[in-house]
């Protein structure tokens, strides 16, 4: 039987150092694999997410009639496929501009629409669709989890927010993951302002993210959840700029920006290693 070779790479994200930020695979392939093969090569990574990458897609876009050349993008946890994942974009965004030479902007076709990757002095930055949570009450089985009580609720159809009173509350936080299976809570934020930059030696906001729905535990820096995280505290503070940091065990940083309904994600990225499988 025909051995398939794939090159295959680890990033470290949000980080630009080994060992911290959120780690990605990425795999760069001529055509689009299957489902299947996809999602067991996610498992065996056995990373939050795997990026999968078809360069040069042709797809026409609203304004472009002609076809403009898109980056086909992808991202498999070891359980399942997700809608939009930050780290793994940025992985793949660093791939792409290290080890194949391109340059200028990156454009990614995505379940979550067109985004977009581009080099700055600063790292890579992003731009991502914002997403509101609309204030809720705490579910009662989770009130158990927030002794210390909490500020804020907000959520969406599969995702639950929290403010918390201080950043050591956020450090502090043991999370419950049965209680949160039971409740069925696929996606826990929980987030505080933390002070100015020169209080915290370089952030204002903190937060941490869980996500036992998609098989992961706790994610180390999860650019997704900062689509949540960014609009939130430009409404409640009054700022369009945010510097965070993702208080995880491995811990990471990034930059927000708030621009209508986008936001740019601005973080640095390591490659940790390159390895072939064959399949």
């Amino acid at each position: 039987m025909k051995t398939m070779k794939l090159t295959i790479y680890q990033v470290d994200s949000f980080s630009e150092k080994p060992f911290k930020g959120n780690p990605a695979g990425v795999c760069v392939t001529d055509e689009i694999l299957d489902v299947e093969l996809m999602q067991n090569i996610a498992m065996e990574m056995n990373l939050s997410e795997t990026a999968f990458v078809v360069p040069g897609v042709k797809t026409s876009v609203a304004g472009d009639p002609d076809g403009q050349r898109l980056y086909n993008l992808r991202w498999f946890t070891p359980k399942c496929e997700v809608d939009l994942c930050g780290h793994g974009t940025l992985a793949a965004a660093h791939i792409l501009f290290t080890e194949y030479g391109i340059t200028g902007e990156l454009n990614f076709k995505t379940r979550s629409g067109i985004l977009s990757a581009v080099q700055s002095s600063d790292g890579i930055v992003l731009d991502f669709p914002a997403t509101d949570v609309e204030e809720s009450p705490l579910p009662e089985d989770l009130k158990p989890l927030f002794s210390e009580g909490v500020l804020y609720t907000g959520k969406t159809e599969d995702l639950l927010f929290v403010e918390l009173p201080t950043e050591m509350d956020i450090r502090n936080f043991k999370p419950d993951f049965s209680i949160l299976k039971e409740a069925g809570i696929a996606e826990l934020i929980i987030t505080a302002w933390a002070g100015t930059k020169e209080e915290t030696g370089g952030y204002n906001v903190a937060s941490r993210v869980f996500a036992p729905g998609f098989g992961i535990d706790e994610d180390p820096v999860t650019g997704a959840a900062h689509c949540v995280i960014g609009p939130y505290w430009q409404k409640k503070r009054g700022v369009s700029r945010i510097a965070a940091f993702q208080a995880s065990r491995r811990g990471g940083f990034l930059t927000l920006e708030m621009k209508g309904d986008r936001v740019t994600l601005t973080g640095k990225a390591v490659t940790v290693f390159r390895a072939q499988m064959n399949i």
